[in-house]
């Protein structure tokens, strides 16, 4: 399987999202505004201004001097980030290979971009995404999440197409979906060897659906029933 992933900054994205987040609502119990504002005190001003053009501003303003001031050590995390995925990028994609039995990535050229924000949003049109400098969960478990994110969508879409055509990736039924999955194969021994990370954290509102998610998948290890029966309980919700 010939795919590699590249990791680069880009302070240009990190303003558009920085923009696009500081005001971000609860999603599934989340406030993904906190992944800015808990990362960077100094910028809770911008959440008393009203006006875009002065909030933008100021965003701008803090993110060239941060990208300016930590130029090196954010360059020596991205190299850090490009070479801790490289020891396990083989095994991912073998384990994902079976996992979907051989369905295949989208095709396109797989960037993350080290970001200064804690938020990690994923661009399933260009197959890109973000990963916090200091995520707690580190670059393999953010990169093996975000992958898995690319392929679900591709396969429930081609595989599923009855039930997910029409929904939108970024909420509701489909989106709930993708990150219960992934809470669920991303716990299983096979990736927690890959990632690390031996207690995978959910969204809250995901919670109540994980036990017997999981339950399942040990039994039987069969994507197309987990995907079913995430949908059938999400539905009696």
């Amino acid at each position: 399987m010939n795919m590699h992933i590249i990791f680069k900054l880009n302070k240009k994205l990190d303003k558009i999202i920085a923009l696009d987040f500081i005001h971000a609502s609860l999603q599934e119990g989340v406030n993904f505004a906190n992944g800015i504002v808990n990362v960077h005190p100094k910028l809770k001003r911008v959440l008393k201004l009203s006006d875009t053009k002065k909030q933008k501003k100021v965003l701008d303003k803090y993110i060239d001097t941060f990208y300016k001031q930590y130029r090196i050590y954010l360059r020596k995390r991205t190299k850090d980030f490009s070479r801790e995925w490289n020891n396990v990028e083989q095994s991912f994609f073998a384990t994902v290979h079976t996992l979907f039995h051989g369905f295949p990535f989208p095709k396109g050229e797989y960037v993350g971009y080290v970001s200064i924000f804690n938020c990690n949003p994923r661009f399933l049109a260009d197959k890109t995404f973000q990963v916090f400098y200091q995520h707690p969960a580190g670059v393999r478990y953010v990169t093996s999440h975000e992958l898995l994110h690319f392929i679900f969508y591709n396969y429930t879409k081609k595989r599923f197409g009855r039930i997910f055509n029409g929904l939108n990736a970024e909420k509701g039924l489909w989106w709930d979906s993708a990150e219960i999955f992934n809470t669920v194969v991303l716990s299983s021994p096979e990736f927690v060897r890959i990632h690390g990370i031996k207690k995978i954290v959910s969204y809250p509102e995901h919670k109540k659906y994980i036990p017997r998610l999981r339950k399942l998948w040990q039994k039987n290890k069969n994507i197309d029933s987990l995907i079913k029966e995430t949908v059938s309980l999400l539905r009696q919700k």
